[in-house]
């Protein structure tokens, strides 16, 4: 009954809900019922909620340190830049994973060179998530780094559109090294997708439009210079 009513709550989108929730959270100790908890408190997104979700991201137990970063992710606070940046150290692959979704929420470039020093230590898994970070960032010196990944067939569409993203924004910042790079791009690359029953279903990704971008800005520069 008692997980019934935390999640009604949690539909009727009512803030008078916080406090009362934030008293269970501190009192009760079954996980069920915090996670439940922490779920509304999620859907809720009032700020009051932070400080308490903090707390348990501190907790020993794996459970409830993942809902904890799963209720903070989507917070859009500033201040918890520098929690979701260190969390990109933790040792629970989830936690890693949607704490690089957080920051590429932020979009705050105090994350640009944690993202691009966990990049190159991350499992596939976790780093189509950090790519689409750097991607959200839109900094030009993320190019260099995600380039690699492009090549990967496991992370060959996020690095695309990240890439992509980037490039748009910022192609007068790119350097003429990466330029050269991107105009050597081959018409596409291979992504590998996982299906149900473990069938894999390989998809060419286009690089046609990037090249050509990257050619645009070359030719641009070589007529200014």
């Amino acid at each position: 009954v008692r997980l019934a009513v935390v999640e009604a709550l949690g539909t009727r989108n009512d803030m008078r809900a916080v406090e009362p929730l934030l008293r269970l959270l501190r009192t009760v100790t079954d996980n069920a019922t915090r996670i439940a908890v922490m779920r509304t408190l999620d859907n809720l997104q009032d700020a009051l909620a932070i400080p308490a979700l903090l707390e348990i991201l501190n907790s020993r137990d794996p459970e409830l340190h993942r809902q904890a970063i799963f209720a903070l992710r989507d917070f859009p606070e500033p201040s918890l830049v520098p929690v979701f940046i260190d969390a990109l150290k933790d040792r629970d692959i989830v936690v890693r994973c949607q704490s690089a979704k957080a920051l590429a929420q932020q979009r705050d470039l105090r994350a640009l060179v944690p993202l691009l020093t966990a990049l190159p230590r991350e499992q596939a898994v976790d780093r189509d998530a950090i790519i689409a970070a750097l991607g959200s960032l839109g900094h030009a010196d993320a190019v260099e780094v995600i380039l690699p990944a492009l090549h990967n067939k496991r992370t060959a569409r996020t690095a695309q559109d990240a890439v992509t993203r980037i490039v748009e924004q910022n192609r007068s910042n790119l350097t003429d090294s990466v330029l050269q790079r991107l105009c050597s791009l081959p018409d596409s690359v291979t992504q590998i997708d996982y299906e149900r029953y473990g069938e894999i279903e390989e998809t060419e990704i286009s690089c046609i439009s990037l090249r050509r971008t990257a050619e645009e800005e070359t030719q641009r520069r070589e007529v200014t210079s």
